[in-house]
Formats: structure tokens, C-alpha cells, sequence
């Protein structure tokens, strides 16, 4: 099992010399068996771990053997242990989200402090996070997505690497790991909580997933698994057919957006599906709370006469006329959550965007012939190029693009302008910039003056990926 998931942590790029790796510590098979097999890389590949244990505060004593465990486990091998306290009962209660919803905030802003002190101590270095989802866990994601409705992307279950997240063990099975376990004499705990089945996930977990494989076929985790992957890669591709469909039929202007319904309906329907989730991801706050039963009636609208109208999430209203669709808002969206953050180029830093997205940023030396990424949402910029502190903000009158090699200059508003953005969407927009002068508007393009070039060194890396 060691040499498997050795070349998975290759194949997939998940680990560099000198990095940095928290990981998630229960005490559980799963994250033993995790923080083991990454202590024995340590060994050949200069990392250093720092476990995290979160005592949740919900088993009273059987969470505090859980914590007493992990240190001295952690201290039998030499690894820094931090023990994090929270009550997620009372979290839950005061956020008006589930249990499990709580817990996996605490961890995961757990996980993000640690980060931030890592880098403080050395701004130069990289961070990873490690976690201990396995094949089975997979499974469970992908079916519990899928009775509960999902698209092509949803199906895709979880990434092996998501920005600095890194899931080493993807493509082990739980009882891979129980065996690996037994066969090297390590111990683990057992929550309680698990074996109870009063959560959706433990009953795919405990009953579905085990009867599926009593039942039906022996290989049902693996194949579901597999399923994942081979969905993740049509994702892709469809995703990327759909934006370059979308150029002959959606057109922004300073009202919203129109569709122009002949073209639109020369593309097949899977394009036309993805062609408005795409749409409504731009133009509202984010994707959280648009379902299939929206894109269905947005594609029941077009055989509708002109005149006819439905509302949608986010205060969008979408309405015929003649030959067009045009979506626009109703109301002004919130803008509560405008980011207003600063950027210490030098660092790996993540950011949770107000949409639910990640931010991931990071530098590394730039060697000739490295293949620039092409990709809506992965950006590459010179790092020496930048000489101050970077922000991610909302725009503001006086931000500018480089766009041509001489430097010649184009206003901000003047370019939303000629891309027909409209004024409304401008509002809740983020870009990433150096005081005035804009690196980049996701999801739009990046200024010239920071393009990767000959004299380039080093790269500054940013990439947006969907929240998990």
C-alpha cells in the first residue's frame, strides 16, 4: 500500500521538498494510517508534519481519550501535535447550520490558522493540508451527491489536490487501510458517533455502501470511485465546450445579460444546461443556490411567448422578449461580503471567497519551456514584477489594465464597457490589483504589464477552484 500511495503523492503532484503539511488528526484508522504513511515519506523527502486534533466537545470523555491518544502518538514519532477546542453544538447553533456543517468549519479554520502562523514564520515557505478522505469516503460522496441531485460536477466527488488541500489516500480502500494498519502493529480509536446512523452520510456509510458490496458487486466502492474520475474529466471538457459555445449567442450589456434564443438552441441540450449554470455563476453571488430546477425552467422560458417571466435565486428575474432571454436583477445583491484583503506575494495564502470558492496563491521559479497554463481560472504573473501588496477587492474609479506591450493603458470601467458587463454585476465583482494598476479580474483576463516573459524567474500562481 505504501509504494500505491507513494506514486499517487508523485503522479498528482501533491507533495514538494521542504514543504510544509498540516494534517487533520481524529485518531481514527483513516488519519493514522495518513499521518504514518506521510512520517514514513518524511524519511526519504524533506517535509515536516504538524498534526491537528479537534476536540469537538460533543463524547465528553471518550473526545478526551481521542486527544490523549493522539499526542502520545504524536510524541512517539516526533511529531508537532495542537490540540483545538470548540463546542460545535453551540457553533451550529449560533451559525443555523447542521452539526457535521460545524465541525467541518472548525477544522477547516483550524487548518487556515496554522497556515497563517506557518508562513509568518516563513513567508518563503509552502503549505499543504493534508486529509485523510479514502476511496470509500469517495464512494459515499458520489452517491449521497447523486440521491441528492447533482450535475456532472457534483459527481465528480472530491479532488486528490484542491488548491493546497491534498488527499493522499484517495485511492485507498478502508479495508487497505485496516490491513496496512494490522500488518504494522499501529493502533487507533474508534468514534463512537460513527457507528451511529442517525446522519444521511453514516447510513450510505454503514448500511448502503456494505450492502452494495454483499449484493451486488464485491468492487462497488472501486467502481463508484472510478466512476468519479472518469466523470471529472467529461466535466471538464464539457465545461470547456460550453464557454466557447456561449460566444455566439450570451452578450452582456449594462442591464443584465441577454441570450439570443436561435443561437442558443442550435447547441445541444448538455451545453445549453451548462451554458446557464455558467451564465447565473457570473451574474449572481455564486452557484450555492442555483439547482437543476432553475436551469429546467429558464429552458422551459424559451419556448414561452414573449412577455413571460420567472424569478430565480440571488434577486435575478428572467423574462422573453421576442428572440431574447434577458436575465437581470430585481434588486441590488448584498455586498456584505466584499473582500477587502491584503496579500504578502511572497506567501502561499488561501482565501474562502464570498461565492464558497477557494483563492490559492503561491510562487515557484520559472524555467524555460514550462507550459503556461490555459485555463479561465488558473493564472500565472511575473512575481518580480509585482513590488507592492497585493489586494483582492471590489473595483474602484481609477483601476486600470496594461494591455499591450508598449504599456499602453485602458481604464477598468472603460473595459467592463466594451465586454458589456453590466453596471449591477460590476458591483459585487472582485479583482486582484496593485493599488490602481489590476492583475487580474477572474473569471476575465490579466494586465500585460505582469505576464510571464523571457527575463521571467519565478511565477506567482492563482488559482480559483469550487469550495468542497
Amino acid at each position: 500500500m505504501m509504494e500505491q500511495v507513494l506514486n499517487y503523492v508523485k503522479s498528482e503532484h501533491m507533495l514538494s521538498p521542504g514543504d510544509q503539511v498540516i494534517v487533520g488528526f481524529s485518531g481514527g484508522a483513516d488519519s493514522v494510517c495518513l499521518l504514518f504513511v506521510l512520517h514514513e515519506i518524511s524519511k526519504t523527502m524533506p517535509i515536516h508534519l504538524r498534526a491537528i486534533h479537534v476536540n469537538h466537545e460533543i463524547r465528553k470523555e471518550e473526545a478526551q481519550r481521542d486527544a490523549s491518544f493522539c499526542e502520545e502518538f504524536c510524541k512517539e514519532y516526533g511529531i508537532e501535535f495542537f490540540l483545538v477546542k470548540e463546542n460545535v453544538k453551540e457553533l451550529a447553533k449560533k451559525l443555523k447550520i447542521s452539526t457535521e456543517e460545524a465541525g467541518r468549519k472548525v477544522r477547516y479554520d483550524a487548518f487556515l490558522k496554522h497556515q497563517r502562523i506557518l508562513l509568518e514564520k516563513n513567508p518563503m515557505g509552502s503549505v499543504k493540508i493534508a486529509v485523510a478522505h479514502h476511496q470509500n469516503d469517495q464512494a459515499e460522496t458520489v452517491l449521497f451527491r447523486l440521491v441528492r441531485g447533482s450535475g456532472l460536477q457534483g459527481l465528480c466527488g472530491m479532488s486528490p489536490v484542491n488548491g493546497n488541500i491534498i488527499r493522499p489516500l484517495l485511492k485507498i480502500s478502508k479495508e487497505e487501510i485496516q490491513q496496512y494498519l494490522a500488518g504494522q502493529n499501529l493502533r487507533y480509536v474508534e468514534d463512537s458517533s460513527n457507528q451511529e446512523n442517525d446522519y444521511t452520510r453514516n447510513k450510505i456509510r454503514n448500511q448502503i455502501l456494505p450492502l452494495l458490496e454483499q449484493e451486488v458487486c464485491s468492487q462497488a466502492v472501486e467502481h463508484i470511485a472510478d466512476a468519479a474520475e472518469i466523470i471529472a474529466e467529461t466535466h471538464q471538457y464539457v465545461n470547456d465546450m460550453a464557454l466557447e459555445a456561449a460566444k455566439n449567442c450570451v452578450f452582456f450589456d449594462s442591464s443584465g445579460v441577454q441570450i439570443k434564443t436561435s443561437n442558443f438552441l442550435m447547441h445541444s441540450s448538455i451545453l445549453q444546461k451548462y451554458i446557464l449554470l455558467d451564465v447565473l455563476g457570473r451574474i449572481s453571488q455564486g452557484r450555492k443556490d442555483i439547482g437543476q430546477v432553475h436551469i429546467k425552467s429558464l429552458l422551459e422560458l424559451f419556448s414561452k411567448q414573449s412577455g413571460k417571466e420567472i424569478n430565480l435565486p440571488y434577486g435575478l428575474h428572467a423574462k422573453m422578449e421576442y428572440d431574447v432571454m434577458r436575465i437581470q436583477y430585481l434588486e441590488e445583491p448584498s455586498t456584505e461580503e466584499a473582500i477587502n484583503l491584503s496579500l504578502f506575494k511572497e506567501n502561499e495564502q488561501t482565501y474562502v471567497l464570498p461565492d464558497g470558492r477557494r483563492l490559492f496563491i503561491k510562487s515557484f521559479p520559472y524555467f524555460e519551456n514550462q507550459i503556461i497554463p490555459e485555463n479561465t481560472y488558473t493564472k500565472w504573473f511575473d512575481y518580480d514584477k509585482i513590488l507592492g501588496v497585493l489586494m483582492i477587492r471590489n473595483p474602484m474609479e481609477g483601476d486600470y489594465f496594461v494591455f499591450h506591450k508598449n504599456q499602453s493603458r485602458k481604464l477598468l470601467k472603460e473595459y467592463f464597457k466594451q465586454e458589456k458587463i453590466p453596471a449591477k454585476e460590476r458591483k459585487k465583482m472582485f479583482v486582484i490589483g496593485e493599488e490602481h494598476h489590476i492583475l487580474w479580474v477572474p473569471g476575465y483576463r490579466i494586465s500585460q504589464h505582469y505576464k510571464v516573459d523571457s527575463t521571467t524567474k519565478k511565477i506567482l500562481q492563482m488559482q480559483i477552484v469550487e469550495g468542497e
